[in-house]
Formats: C-alpha cells, sequence, structure tokens
C-alpha cells in the first residue's frame, strides 16, 4: 500500500470473530479479558459490530491512517477469527492492501507480495 501515515478505508471486508472468543482475543492482545473488545479495537485503529447472535461480524477502519502497527494487532487475532475472514484497505492513493484469515493466522497482502502477519 500507499505510504505509511496515508489515510486509508474499508473497500471490502468479510470478518467472523465468534463471541466466545474475545476473551482469548483480548488477553492476546494486551488487555485484560475484562475489556471491552469494541474499546480494546477501537483503540488500534478498527471499528467491530456484532450481529443479532452477539458475534463481532463486520469491522470497519477507524483510524486516520495507515500504520504499520495494524499488522501487529490483525496478527494477534489471527488465530481467534473465523477463516475465509478478509479486510481489504484502499489508501488515498488507490493502492490496496489486504489481511486474510485461515483460523490460524493473519496473511498480509500488498502490492501483490503475501507475507505472513503473524
Amino acid at each position: 500500500m500507499g505510504a505509511v501515515g496515508t489515510s486509508a478505508r474499508v473497500v471490502n471486508a468479510s470478518f467472523l470473530l465468534e463471541r466466545g472468543a474475545e476473551a482469548r482475543a483480548l488477553l492476546k492482545l494486551g488487555f485484560e479479558t475484562t475489556a471491552d473488545f469494541e474499546d480494546a479495537l477501537q483503540a488500534s485503529g478498527w471499528t467491530v459490530h456484532r450481529g443479532r447472535d452477539g458475534a463481532i461480524d463486520d469491522i470497519d477502519f477507524s483510524g486516520v491512517a495507515f500504520t504499520r502497527g495494524f499488522n501487529a494487532v490483525l496478527s494477534k487475532l489471527g488465530p481467534f477469527v473465523s477463516a475465509g475472514s478478509f479486510i481489504l484497505l484502499e489508501g488515498e492513493d488507490g493502492a490496496q492492501c489486504r489481511w486474510d484469515f485461515d483460523g490460524r493466522r493473519c496473511s498480509f497482502v500488498d502490492a501483490g507480495l503475501v507475507e505472513m502477519a503473524g
């Protein structure tokens, strides 16, 4: 994707984190299990939304600019996010990057190159 610090937006996403996985994900992110998951992700630049069953079924970028720290956060969530989930982010320069989840880890795709985020 473009330069770090570039403003960005989610152009497409399919994201599912089952409600039972939140406490483990919070610990992996360095928060107490009693922390509010939405607040924890908001502090990292992401807004999550819940479906009727209480599971997190959508994610959106709430930060001002793209940072390399996103890889660290999303890689920590990798084992807890359902396989087949993804986030496609587009920068103000039109460049896109994508995170793909396989139920065990998160892969980061930028400018056609794939690297493991965690």
